[in-house]
């Protein structure tokens, strides 16, 4: 139909699974910093 080759295909669909994972622990530890920077209380010395 695409006239793509299977191995390029699943090579294709395993790359944008990890650049997603990728991107969703990049916004992930960006909302960790958020938190830690507006309640700087939170944690051990709390």
């Amino acid at each position: 139909m695409a006239k793509v080759q299977r191995s390029g295909y699943y090579k294709w669909i395993k790359n944008g699974k990890i650049s997603r994972h990728k991107q969703n622990d990049k916004a992930l530890k960006q909302h960790i910093l958020e938190i830690h920077q507006a309640h700087k209380q939170y944690g051990y010395p709390r």
